[in-house]
């Protein structure tokens, strides 16, 4: 078993290449197939093993014991900068774009429900966090990114419990996140001294946060349910090394110097209700809201010591984000006893704003087109999902630049495959 948890690390770690800037953030909302392909309005469904991660109170309403191991394939074009933006203490056109590219973030769920009393343990992983922004080595943007990634592993063990008489089922789980930031940009001296460049200066450090997570599932009848779901804020405590090569050693004095660093990322709470519907036996209808508490996004902050410390590197991003919400309408239909077809549409606002909107993440209200089917006979099951998020353009004019982003489109395409026991 702790083998292949560790390869399921790995797998994560090192198959995330490219930005998932989704509009909530950076939070990835695809962690299963099935839901994925309704827009991922599942709160009041939850009925696979993903909805430990969706609203871990429906697995009381499943039987046995079941596994389910899936993978998305996250395709992105290349987001575009046009305008202006201040580096040196001068302000230059700028027409720029990041690389695009591919990210596969796996997901694993596996669950058992007790035959002695309607209890149920299950345990899932995932990347629900994942972001890495490029942008070229020589852009303009370079003094405030050139590249930033933020990887965290979730682990979430949870337990399900069904009151019978009332058809309610209540969760809870724990909430582990380990995780590592890397970033790569060009250090400038304050204006006051300037703006002279000084260098490039690479940062990489890791840590851990823990949390919880609950949910409720009310079932009234079989052609109705109501969800709620909660997931605590994870404060990331990172620790690690920044490695600074001078281009302009006429004012440090350094060739190169390197440093310990510290740092937090606190990733957001997030709140979800959903309600279900089936009009006739054939046709699921679901619509969700999700709320993620952004605020506590305030400042990207990196404090160095020993040499850089005194040489004043410590750097402050200014974020102060704000709360936002998501809409999501999601469809089933059985065609026939096996084979479902799914759809679904999402309205994503984006928590960034204009004032601290930047390059390391551009991000914009979005639109989601879900596609989805599934396949299920005897014990197995396979899903798989698709959705097209299409990001508003976004116009930005504050202290850093003036412009407009654009030309941002992912194309997310998913596949879980469950076994029941």
């Amino acid at each position: 078993m702790k083998k292949h948890f560790l390869l399921f690390l790995i797998m994560g770690g090192f198959l995330i290449n490219a930005a998932y800037a989704s509009g909530a953030g950076f939070h990835v909302r695809e962690q299963g197939a099935k839901a994925t392909g309704m827009a991922n309005a599942f709160i009041a469904q939850a009925d696979d093993p993903s909805a430990i991660f969706y609203n871990p109170a429906g697995l009381a309403f499943q039987e046995g014991t079941q596994y389910s191991l899936g993978v998305t394939y996250i395709s992105l074009s290349k987001t575009k900068f046009k305008g202006t933006t201040e580096i040196g203490g001068s302000t230059v056109a700028v027409k720029d774009k990041t690389r695009g590219g591919t990210a596969i973030p796996p997901n694993f769920y596996a669950f058992t429900t007790l035959e002695s009393m309607p209890l149920s343990l299950g345990i899932g992983l995932n990347l629900a966090y994942p972001l890495t922004i490029k942008w070229d080595t020589n852009s303009p943007l370079r003094d405030e990114i050139k590249e930033i990634s933020i990887l965290p592993m979730n682990i979430n063990p949870t337990i399900a419990y069904q009151i019978e008489p009332l058809k309610l089922a209540v969760a809870f789980g724990i909430d582990y996140s380990e995780g590592s930031v890397w970033v790569d940009k060009i250090a400038y001296t304050p204006a006051f001294m300037g703006n002279l460049e000084l260098g490039n200066i690479e940062i990489e450090a890791d840590g851990e946060g823990w949390g919880y997570n609950a949910g409720i599932l009310y079932k009234p009848i079989d052609s109705l349910s109501f969800g709620l779901a909660y997931r605590s804020e994870i404060k990331l405590e990172l620790s690690g090394n920044a490695d600074f090569l001078s281009t302009n050693g006429t004012v440090t004095g350094l060739a190169s110097a390197s440093s310990d660093v510290s740092s937090d990322v606190t990733l957001p709470e997030c709140w979800s209700f959903g309600i279900m519907v089936k009009p006739m036996d054939k046709l699921t209808l679901e619509c969700d809201v999700d709320y993620f508490g952004w605020s506590s996004f305030h400042t990207l902050k990196f404090n160095f010591k020993g040499v850089l410390d005194a040489y004043g590197f410590d750097t402050v991003q200014l974020k102060d984000w704000h709360d936002s919400w998501t809409y999501r309408i999601g469809a089933q239909y059985a065609v026939t006893d096996n084979f479902d077809l799914r759809c679904g549409y999402v309205y994503d606002e984006t928590p960034i704003p204009s004032s601290t909107l930047g390059p390391e993440l551009p991000g914009a209200d979005r639109h989601n087109i879900a596609l989805g089917l599934g396949y299920h006979k005897g014990q197995g099951a396979i899903d798989i999902g698709y959705l097209l998020a299409i990001f508003d353009k976004r116009k930005v004019d504050n202290l850093h630049q003036a412009g407009e982003y654009s030309g941002n489109r992912i194309h997310i395409l998913g596949m879980n495959v469950t076994y029941a026991f």
